[in-house]
């Protein structure tokens, strides 16, 4: 049982506060080859509804947080998943998980994320992805590009917007 978010909380913004160990890197979305994409699994399916809709070569890693075990039939091996039950005390995930996150090699990742996910928070802060595109939070930078939203939207609209933008960003 989590009895604070305060330990997580405080140690996401102290590595936000740390230099950078990433060279942040502006990418279009068809410029990206390998792509780490962070949600909630009760977002599954229309993340998967979303992710239809973009045609590519890119290979894709999903990283999820579920309150509940994910079946194993619906796992693959680009899925990585964090649980509520693998947090410890502190809200922290367990080492070897953060690891394997950090180890995912990526050049964009995107959060889809619309409410605030400490434990997905804290691998995101760690990943070295050179670029990060997501929801605004409430507290810290955590994005190379990030949505401002005014109330909770659907994944597919937050889906929608960053795709966009990502398309017609002129890197060259």
């Amino acid at each position: 049982m989590i009895l604070s978010h305060y330990f997580i909380r405080k140690k996401i913004l102290s590595i936000l506060a740390q230099p950078a160990t990433r060279q942040p890197k502006g990418l279009s979305l068809s410029e990206a080859e390998h792509i780490l994409l962070v949600y909630t699994y009760p977002d599954k399916e229309e993340v998967e509804a979303c992710l239809a809709q973009v045609k590519g070569k890119h290979q894709w890693t999903h990283l999820l947080f579920s309150e509940v075990p994910v079946p194993e039939t619906e796992l693959t091996s680009d899925t990585i998943v964090c649980t509520k039950k693998e947090l410890d005390a502190k809200g922290f995930p367990p080492e070897a998980l953060v690891e394997k996150v950090k180890s995912v090699k990526a050049d964009l990742l995107i959060d889809l994320t619309t409410d605030v996910c400490y434990p997905l928070l804290y691998l995101v802060a760690q990943h070295t992805a050179g670029m990060k595109a997501g929801v605004k939070k409430p507290f810290g930078e955590f994005y190379d590009f990030s949505l401002a939203l005014n109330s909770r939207e659907k994944i597919s609209y937050v889906w929608q917007q960053i795709v966009f933008y990502l398309q017609t960003f002129r890197t060259k």
